[in-house]
């Protein structure tokens, strides 16, 4: 009605009426402001997006990692031996194709470098915030989508591991891709985009076990969405079928290749130890294992970073108040987060009489963030129709707190790797003499820079003070590299030789400025020349 009124307003013909010593008088309208059209809804959401997906995309890489983490050794030799040797290691990263595949395409187009070991990480990260927006559009509207990617951008793990090179990504994006398609096709009225929909939920699900095997506890979590929604799961055959003829494949390529469809299992519990009845005493399941995961979502690590930042918090408070808040958000992702976090948190296995544990580690509990942020997001829309003013309050609480959290975390990283660069590139400027070497830095530079390394005398120092200074004090010529930070989330600092521990004499030739943290960093990076020192 506002808008017809303004545009006869516009054309000239709408005079006012005014009253004056109670005569009416009429008084032409000028100059009325123009009314200009609104911002289609649909347009509008976009933009929103294309923002969030802009600012998670300009966190991660002015936080880039690249190398440094333990395990780094292992996958830059995979790509390596891809790409110079056209071949794949047969070993428990082989099956793993949807990470390998594509690092090798960019590192073959791009050089064996950083950036390009981790590129496709980052692809897979801004994936899953697209993911993440797409269900929780699907299950509660376009304000929860929203919701969901701008808590993802900012969410700390997520930040920190994107531009590391952390296969676990793979595995979060094809969940919430098979996820996604099963919702959609029992959603869906039309019957073509219903079957096309299972079969890409057919497909992400074997794409997941060829992220990892522990992928295959998607099965089960689809299966469980497609049974609370069993009265509308039609041409689910569709999705047996493309599980069936996915998997066969699979299973006849593995069999062909290694003489066993078993292979991939196999393969991981070889190279986690799992199999080695010898050492499983040692490998006992105890509290510091079962708590391992829980600690990850809800305990700030050793540095001080919530790495999950409050959100495992604020759905825990969030569903105590869904009954008296009236708040619903339906069984299907709270499906997806409950079968996975009991698989991850009881994969145990009884080796030489003894209950043991595969491997923990903090990246692989990844595969709880999208199932998380998407039931806050959920509940927030579900708050936001009772409460608006509270939802938008705690979104944005939640928001900020995670990017400065993001900030916090991903900083050590950044800092830390970058002092291996620093020191690597350092060196490569140096003629070619003895050089003293902590662990992780022989790693990185042997690995990163073997070109110009090749002609060097590498000294790999002890990862104890004691065994470094029995070696320190008989050298008498060379280079050393002290202080810095290595990998701050997953180690210590006893690993790094400080300056004290020196012969006297050292020279200094470089310092990496930058900030120093006795928990992760407890001096700067700095390269010396050891002095000859006369025979006595």
């Amino acid at each position: 009605m506002a808008d017809a009124v303004a545009d006869v307003a516009r054309s000239g013909l709408l005079k006012g009426m005014a009253r004056v010593g109670g005569a009416a008088a009429t008084v032409p309208v000028r100059n009325l402001p123009s009314v200009r059209p609104s911002i289609p809804p649909a347009l509008l959401e976009v933009v929103l997006l294309a923002v969030v997906l802009l600012a998670g995309f300009g966190l991660r890489v002015r936080f880039f990692g690249g190398f440094g983490l333990a395990d780094d050794g292992i996958f830059w030799n995979e790509v390596k031996t891809i790409i110079v040797a056209n071949t794949v290691q047969p070993d428990n990263q082989a099956y793993r194709f949807t990470w390998w595949l594509p690092v090798a395409v960019v590192a073959r187009a791009f050089g064996v470098t950083e950036p390009a070991m981790v590129a496709p990480f980052l692809v897979y990260s801004l994936a899953g915030i697209l993911l993440v927006y797409a269900i929780a559009r699907q299950l509660w509207g376009p304000w929860a989508g929203m919701v969901a990617a701008a808590l993802l951008a900012v969410h700390p793990m997520d930040v920190t591991w994107a531009t590391i090179m952390t296969n676990d990504f793979a595995m979060s994006c094809f969940s919430a891709l098979a996820v996604l398609c099963t919702l959609r096709a029992l959603d869906a009225d039309d019957q073509s985009a219903r079957r096309r929909n299972w079969i890409g939920a057919g497909l992400a699900l074997v794409l997941c076990y060829h992220s990892k095997v522990t992928g295959l506890i998607l099965v089960p979590v689809v299966a469980s969405i497609v049974w609370l929604h069993r009265h509308r799961a039609r041409d689910v055959d569709r999705l047996l079928l493309a599980m069936l003829v996915l998997f066969g494949a699979s299973a006849l390529a593995i069999y062909a290749l290694s003489g066993s469809v078993l292979a991939p299992m196999h393969m991981e519990f070889k190279f986690q130890g799992i199999l080695d009845a010898s050492s499983a005493v040692h490998r006992q399941v105890n509290w510091y294992v079962l708590r391992f995961f829980p600690d990850v979502l809800f305990v700030p690590n050793h540095l001080g970073d919530r790495l999950n930042a409050w959100y495992p918090h604020a759905l825990g408070v969030l569903a105590l108040l869904a009954w008296p808040l009236g708040l619903r958000v339906g069984g299907s992702v709270w499906v997806w987060l409950a079968l996975v976090f009991l698989a991850m948190e009881f994969n145990i296995q009884r080796v030489g009489g003894y209950w043991v544990s595969g491997a923990r580690n903090v990246r692989h509990a990844h595969v709880f963030v999208y199932p998380i942020v998407l039931l806050l997001a959920g509940y927030l829309a579900a708050l936001r129709a009772r409460r608006p003013a509270l939802a938008l309050a705690v979104t944005i609480a939640l928001v900020g707190s995670a990017a400065i959290g993001a900030v916090s975390a991903a900083t050590k990283t950044h800092v830390a790797f970058a002092d291996g660069r620093a020191a690597c590139r350092f060196l490569s400027t140096l003629p070619p003499s003895t050089i003293y070497l902590d662990p992780a830095l022989d790693i990185r530079c042997t690995h990163t820079m073997p070109e110009v390394l090749t002609a060097w005398t590498i000294v790999r120092l002890s990862d104890e003070a004691p065994g470094r200074d029995s070696v320190l004090k008989k050298a008498t010529a060379g280079y050393v590299v002290t202080g810095g930070g290595r990998e701050p989330i997953c180690c210590g600092t006893r690993s790094i030789p400080l300056a004290s521990e020196l012969p006297p004499g050292a020279e200094l030739v470089s310092e990496v400025s930058g900030p120093v943290d006795p928990t992760w960093r407890p001096e700067p990076l700095r390269i010396w020349k050891l002095r000859d020192i006369p025979a006595s």
